[in-house]
């Protein structure tokens, strides 16, 4: 579900599971409705392009930002019509930057965004470099602007980058839903959890030990609440549904 607030969404050149296609129609819709900002990084523009001929649709998004060197001339002529590319990177494999790192620094330094809604950012087979690299993209976010949320959405999963405290809705009723957290740096340390099956509570997260993986949501439970320490570093929380 995508929050009420000044909302962008960005598409990654990732993976997307066409198996659950009216998950992705149902975001880019609400986005147009409410009038949000869609991204797309380069070869993200393809979901569009799948949306568009399966269902029979004219959806695009407000930005196509990147190289291009994913994006077809047959492709970019149907959509550039209907958006706006940024033409400073067309052409340009060798920069510094990636692409969703350009759609990040487009969405938070050019628009007064507080909620960024990634898609895409699974990576294809054997391109673990590009997921771990869309990982950063929480990071980044945080760096430009330390008061943006910013979650990794997929159709079963979603990554966010908790940094003091965070409340988790449940997905589903009929199967067991699933809270991670992985620490990268040290000081990583839980004051108060609710809503799961093993709490959390005072729980100092080793980032050289995997511990605090596969938690559940309690079953009467619908919604999880994590918070951190004051004194905490981020920590990354997977919820898979």
């Amino acid at each position: 579900m995508i929050p009420d607030k000044r909302t962008a969404l960005i598409f990654l050149n990732g993976f997307y599971d066409t198996r659950q296609l009216p998950f992705y129609r149902k975001a880019i819709q609400s986005a147009i409705t409410n009038g949000y900002l869609i991204v797309c990084a380069d070869g993200g523009l393809h979901i569009f392009e799948c949306l568009n001929r399966t269902f029979g649709l004219d959806l695009w998004p407000t930005y196509l930002i990147g190289d291009l060197d994913s994006v077809n001339s047959n492709l970019y002529s149907k959509a550039s019509t209907s958006i706006k590319t940024v033409s400073d990177w067309i052409g340009h494999t060798d920069k510094d930057s990636t692409d969703g790192q350009l759609a990040v620094e487009l969405a938070l330094r050019e628009f007064d965004f507080n909620y960024l809604c990634i898609y895409g950012s699974l990576p294809h087979r054997y391109e673990t470099d590009h997921f771990l690299a869309n990982l950063k993209l929480l990071r980044l976010a945080n760096k430009i602007r330390p008061d943006v949320q910013v979650v990794l959405n997929d159709p079963q999963q979603a990554i966010y980058r908790l940094r003091s405290k965070l409340t988790i809705r449940r997905h589903t009723s009929d199967s067991t839903e699933q809270i991670s957290l992985i620490a990268h740096d040290k000081n990583v340390k839980v004051r108060y959890s609710q809503g799961l099956r093993w709490n959390l509570n005072g729980l100092w997260i080793d980032p050289d030990k995997p511990t605090a993986v596969r938690n559940e949501f309690q079953s009467d439970a619908e919604e999880v609440i994590i918070e951190l320490e004051d004194s905490s570093d981020p920590v990354l929380v997977i919820h898979n549904f």
